[in-house]
């Protein structure tokens, strides 16, 4: 649970993490040493490719840190998006609260809070440019692909700190389709659907899938005696495939998704503690969002290469409305609506076969719009403020990757993108007391940079089952503006940021594929950190850091036991502090703090059982083999802060999560829980004026059942 600064040190983490450190070793060994893994059994070992590096690869030859869930693997975790799975990624936090809008996303201790993300979202190769749109449905996946460190080269600004790739499934050939639906705790209801496969046999096919879930809130507003946080929710997409020779791939895909949610219910600590999952508010707050997107991707294969062009756009709308006092006094309410425009085209040609040398090359296009209107009512004062500000980003770049194979023992791939951005702003704001206009601000203003983003890889194979890597990126965020209230011009621009990471890394793959392993170390210096404060109105605004360091350790291991068992485990360990920062608005010097939202460490272990043998019977006209399924997640967050200032702490907590059923090739049965230690903590913390900070609680126990069918 949060502490006040004044209680800070009262705990020590250190042997806590020296256990889990030591436990993993320990486990490992085991496994290892004891010859468990001697047996063949039936055991089918799966080779996982991944397109992280923009071109088919295998993940263990990958020099790279990334983490893969797999489509199945979300159905059993009965993850609906990607706030469901971070915490078994390590170095990777989400804090998602207030509304689904609230995304803000960090890998390595780097992330961000209300300026463009850190950490990049791109579904089947289309950018999603705002960080608004991060918490969407996951549904009909093949898997998600989850990069940490710069990415730059590849995927462009706003990419410093990783990618999160999400990769859908494409129909083809195989006439297949799923249906599932759940219900728990809180009338909590999910239904997905899809289905897909050939109209011309070979020649033209077509999936549609979708996702409909609603649920009661998990918090109660005794005054307006109403939920105060529920959902309600559609996510559908469609995908027609065309395949005129052998030598075309065509995909065009859109998809629509709208959201009806419950907003903001947050309270004082001392309120949360005494009552948790209670609130008192006289206004209801509440979140809408409606996202219509589309995608086009061409795929040529030619004789040298394969020729690829991808344009994607995506539009949304958002509203929303919350009580700005958190009280049940009629005192400050806000509205805001956000609605922004989105379009890229990339087109690269990527070499074939398997090398000595092997390239890629590319040139790619945005343009981004957004208009943020905002309205505060401040009755308490008879103040009304308003602002409306238009922001228009557009930039293009071109990017070469080239890996040289000197012989089975090394490899070398260098890496450069050049990238040009242009920012343009017309903002206004007006404030009225008593009806009254007390002044109106216009501004109008534009800012162009450009960035050399390298990076250098040397990947060693010491054998075929195992690599070692090192590497050396640059990591560029770009500047923006600043369109919070009352704040000096001197500060409406801030600055680009830029990192270089130094990262060392080993892969293997042992005993037969059964057991794999991946470690990571590395070192990350900042300049011109972009960091978000607090005005007194409680308006942001984005800051920049002198320099910051991030330095941390990865692990994560995966292993295939006998008898149907199997056992998943990470941990990341981050120490992420500011080296120079004195804030010239606040006149605070935070020179030794912890950056905010940044773990100190994460862990994850998931045991996993299938039965090697089932009952076997007759489903939907087909014989089939029904299994005993059982899962255990057990996941810890180590302390944070969830300020700059370094005066709100989270501690450290771990969640549990269970699934227990039958599973066939085409019917699983599934009873779930999660959280089941009802585990209290915060799913956000800030300072509000007061002696308590103002908390958000995190998601409570849930529980309940899933079926779902396949044919």
């Amino acid at each position: 649970m949060i502490e006040r600064r004044a209680l800070l040190g009262q705990k020590s983490w250190g042997a806590n993490l020296l256990n889990i450190i030591s436990t993993f070793l320990l486990i490992t060994s085991l496994f290892i040493s004891s010859g468990l893994f001697a047996q063949e059994g039936t055991i089918n070992v799966e080779t996982i490719m991944v397109t992280a590096d923009k071109r088919e690869t295998e993940l263990l030859k990958l020099p790279i840190a990334v983490s893969v869930v797999t489509g199945e693997r979300l159905q059993d975790m009965q993850a609906k998006s990607v706030v469901d799975i971070y915490r078994q990624v390590p170095n990777m936090f989400i804090s998602n609260w207030g509304t689904r809008g609230n995304s803000f996303v960090f890998f390595r201790g780097i992330g961000s809070v209300s300026n463009a993300p850190a950490v990049s979202f791109y579904v089947d190769g289309v950018s999603f440019m705002d960080a608004r749109l991060f918490d969407t449905g996951l549904y009909d996946i093949e898997r998600v692909e989850l990069l940490r460190g710069p990415q730059g080269t590849l995927y462009g600004q706003n990419s410093l700190a990783g990618v999160v790739n999400v990769v859908t499934k494409v129909p083809g050939n195989e006439l297949r389709g799923e249906l599932s639906a759940s219900y728990g705790k809180y009338k909590a209801f999910t239904a997905t659907g899809s289905v897909s496969g050939p109209l011309v046999k070979d020649k033209v096919f077509l999936g549609v899938a979708g996702m409909w879930e609603s649920r009661e809130g998990f918090t109660f507003n005794d005054y307006l005696e109403k939920d105060a946080d529920k959902r309600g929710d559609f996510f559908g997409r469609a995908q027609l495939r065309l395949m005129p020779t052998e030598d075309w791939d065509i995909l065009l895909a859109i998809d629509h998704e709208n959201l009806e949610d419950g907003a903001y219910p947050i309270v004082t600590l001392d309120e949360m503690l005494a009552n948790p999952y209670h609130i008192s508010m006289d206004y209801d707050g509440s979140y809408h969002r409606d996202t219509t997107g589309g995608s086009l991707k061409v795929e040529r294969h030619m004789g040298f290469g394969d020729f690829i062009w991808i344009a994607g756009y995506r539009s949304f709308t958002e509203k929303t409305y919350n009580d700005q006092d958190f009280t049940m006094y009629d005192m400050a309410t806000f509205y805001q609506e956000v609605k922004g425009k989105s379009m890229s085209q990339e087109l690269r040609i990527v070499s074939q076969g398997d090398g000595p040398f092997k390239w890629l090359v590319g040139l790619y296009y945005f343009d981004d719009k957004r208009d943020d209107l905002q309205n505060g009512d401040y009755k308490v004062y008879e103040l009304f403020d308003s602002s409306l500000s238009e922001v228009r980003n557009k930039g293009f770049a071109g990017f070469f990757q080239g890996s040289y194979a000197f012989s089975e023992l090394f490899e070398l791939t260098v890496c450069l993108r050049y990238e040009r951005d242009n920012s343009r702003i017309k903002y206004s704001a007006e404030s009225f007391y008593q009806g009254f206009s007390m002044g109106y601000e216009e501004l109008e203003a534009e800012h162009s940079d450009g960035v050399f983003m390298p990076k250098i890889q040397l990947a060693v194979y010491p054998t075929k089952e195992m690599m070692a890597y090192f590497s050396v990126a640059k990591g560029y965020r770009a500047g923006g503006f600043n369109t919070a209230s009352n704040l000096p011009h001197e500060y409406r621009f801030f600055e680009p940021e830029e990192s270089w990471n130094y990262e060392l890394g080993l892969k293997g793959s042992f005993l037969d594929g059964k057991f794999n392993l991946g470690f990571s170390l590395f070192l990350i210096e900042l300049r011109d950190m972009q960091t978000t404060k607090t005005l007194p109105t409680q308006n942001t605004y984005v800051n920049n850091a002198g320099k910051a360091q991030s330095r941390g350790a990865e692990l994560e291991f995966s292993a295939i036991l006998p008898s149907g068992f199997s056992i998943l485990g990470s941990l990341g360990v981050t120490h992420a502090e500011f080296k120079e920062y004195s804030d010239e608005v606040s006149g605070m010097d935070y020179s030794g703090n912890r950056n905010q939202l940044s773990p100190t460490y994460n862990t994850s272990l998931s045991l996993e059982y299938l039965s090697p043998r089932g009952i076997e019977v007759n489903l939907f006209g087909k014989p089939d083999e029904l299994r005993f399924f059982g899962r255990v997640d057990w996941t810890n967050t180590g302390p944070f802060y969830w300020d700059i200032d370094n005066s709100i702490r989270e501690d450290a907590y771990g969640l549990l999560n269970l699934s227990l059923g039958l599973k066939s090739e085409s019917l699983d049965v599934i009873v779930w829980g999660h959280n089941v230690l009802d585990k209290r903590y915060a799913a956000v913390a800030f300072s509000f004026g007061g002696p308590s900070p103002m908390v958000q609680p995190g998601d409570p126990r849930t529980f309940g059942v899933t079926v779902r069918a396949r044919f």
